[in-house]
């Protein structure tokens, strides 16, 4: 993977919390950083994902009679079940 270097500036607390946590889990400082850029690019990706589904849905909603029929086959799959 082609990696670039950065320099960023942060905050005295922030990098001493950091730091603390990088010894703790045995982190390199990169791979710290790339985590939570990583959690953080997760984080707005889901968000989107969800964004489009509620426009979906709010441009498409289910009628009654999907409703219906998903409830039917919902209890039809839980009658299936071997419960013991």
């Amino acid at each position: 993977m082609n990696s670039i270097r950065t320099a960023i500036s942060l905050p005295w607390d922030q990098y001493q919390r950091i730091e603390a946590l990088r010894k703790k889990l045995g982190l390199s400082r990169s791979s710290i950083f790339q985590k939570a850029l990583n959690s953080i690019l997760k984080y707005y990706q889901d968000r989107e994902s969800i964004r489009q589904y509620l426009a979906g849905y709010c441009r498409d909603p289910e009628n009654t009679a999907e409703t219906q029929a998903m409830a039917q086959a919902a209890a039809d799959a839980f009658q299936a079940e071997d419960l013991k």
